[in-house]
């Protein structure tokens, strides 16, 4: 006898089926965005104006003091807990869900795990200064609102905005086309202004320190690789052959004195003798 599945059965086996936030959004299905939308505005009215979290726990200590009396009278009178007697069938909802979407939930992580990481490692430059900015942007929002203004506010433009996008898309999409080149153009046209009006300045301040950077680049030596070499190669030490005079002048002063004394010799043998 085969059985029909049960609805947790069905989610576990089947997560993809479920509507996605950008049909919720876009409400492609208008209960299950009617739902999510008033549920959301609901919890934000509350937590803003009752105390939640205090009449939470007030709540939930009347609720578990009842069904603890309940079971016990129930025990003492008859045998048998009220709360046993009538509780309804235990079931795994959330449990379901949780190991339905396991593999998507941790894919998800991991996915945001490694763009943070690269945001803070500044592995795109552009992506990381983009966060940084994106980031003061909401210090800034932060410290002029509150969180649960802002929360309460994103909430409603996420439900609205969406639907009113795609029901004038075509006339949304040529007004910023049309505004983005008038922005442009408008940009183009300043820049040639201020460039226009500050060229004589320029020109100015550029003649008043040409004499500076003049003196500047001559003190500054250039070298290119042919000078480099050029220098290298006056460095190498040659040896130069030596000349007449400076052989002359080395000649020993031995020999010098060896030719005055053979000079002298000759004029002494040419004097007669006096004896």
């Amino acid at each position: 006898m085969s059985s029909k599945p049960t609805k947790s059965s069905c989610c576990a086996a089947d997560p993809c089926t479920r509507t996605s936030g950008k049909d919720l959004l876009t409400w492609k299905d208008p209960v299950a965005s009617a739902e999510i939308f008033v549920a959301s505005t609901s919890l934000l009215l509350i937590y803003k104006y009752t105390d939640f979290v205090s009449w939470t726990f007030y709540l939930t200590t009347l609720l578990l003091s009842f069904t603890a009396l309940a079971e016990y009278s129930g025990k003492l009178l008859t045998g048998e807990g009220l709360v046993t007697k009538f509780k309804p069938a235990q079931s795994t909802s959330i449990g379901d869900f949780l190991q339905a979407h396991a593999s998507i939930l941790a894919s998800a992580f991991k996915d945001l795990e490694i763009k943070i990481q690269n945001l803070f490692t500044a592995v795109n430059i552009e992506t990381t200064l983009k966060a940084a900015l994106a980031s003061y942007f909401l210090y800034f929002l932060t410290s002029l609102l509150s969180v649960w203004t802002i929360l309460f506010a994103s909430t409603v433009s996420a439900f609205s905005v969406p639907p009113i996008y795609l029901a004038n898309k075509d006339t949304i999409d040529s007004s910023i086309k049309e505004c983005s080149e008038l922005a442009k153009e408008k940009s183009a046209n300043a820049y040639k202004s201020v460039k226009a009006q500050a060229e004589p300045t320029l020109k100015k301040v550029q003649h008043a320190i040409s004499p500076v950077t003049d003196y500047v680049k001559s003190k500054i030596p250039v070298r290119t690789a042919g000078s480099t070499v050029k220098t290298t190669i006056d460095e190498i030490p040659v040896a130069k052959p030596p000349k007449a005079t400076e052989v002359s002048e080395e000649v020993p002063a031995a020999h010098v004195a060896s030719a005055a004394d053979i000079k002298s010799a000759s004029t002494s043998e040419k004097e007669p003798l006096l004896n």
